[in-house]
């Protein structure tokens, strides 16, 4: 009976504290802990990258591989859990839009290798200006994305992208084009 009591009373003070977090006061505090931790983790990763153009937005957590090798334009916004392997060079345009859980990566293993864990493969990925990349979508290593492309979410880019054209699917097809 005292442990069904006790579980009863450790519940009671997690919802107490939960409700607590909830409420005003609680939402403040937490709220500015996490506009600082986000603040602080901006700043170290601008730093740390080999470019960073002004009104750019992470959302965080963010991924971003070797950011030295990484530059980013004007007005870009990087969503959470986006995933960024810089090794081989990532070049982002101006207003770049990129959706969460999205991954970018110029780095790859050479497949005709008998041990392909022994090998590293750099290409450098170009993404142009005012580029819309989807949520959950793929960019493979090697790729330019032409300026104005709209990358589905979920796509799969296996080969460069014109611009303007509107991507779709696995592997990503083009099945549109944008006017501008």
């Amino acid at each position: 009976m005292r442990e069904r009591s006790g579980l009863h009373l450790v519940g009671f003070a997690e919802r107490m504290i939960d409700a607590w977090l909830q409420s005003r006061p609680g939402a403040a505090i937490t709220t500015r802990a996490e506009t600082l931790g986000n603040h602080w983790r901006t700043s170290r990763l601008r730093s740390k990258l080999g470019s960073c153009g002004s009104g750019v937005s992470f959302q965080w957590p963010i991924l971003v591989e070797c950011p030295d090798r990484v530059e980013i334009g004007d007005g870009v916004s990087i969503a959470a859990y986006v995933h960024i392997w810089g090794s081989g060079r990532v070049r982002i345009g101006d207003r770049v839009m990129i959706g969460s859980h999205a991954a970018i990566s110029s780095v790859t293993h050479n497949y005709e290798s008998t041990a392909m864990s022994d090998t590293v493969v750099l290409k450098p990925v170009v993404i142009g200006a005012d580029v819309w990349v989807g949520s959950h979508a793929v960019i493979m290593p090697g790729l330019t994305i032409g300026s104005g492309a709209v990358i589905g979410s979920g796509c799969v880019v296996t080969h460069d992208v014109a611009p303007g054209a509107i991507v779709m699917g696995v592997p990503g097809r083009e099945v549109g084009r944008r006017e501008f």
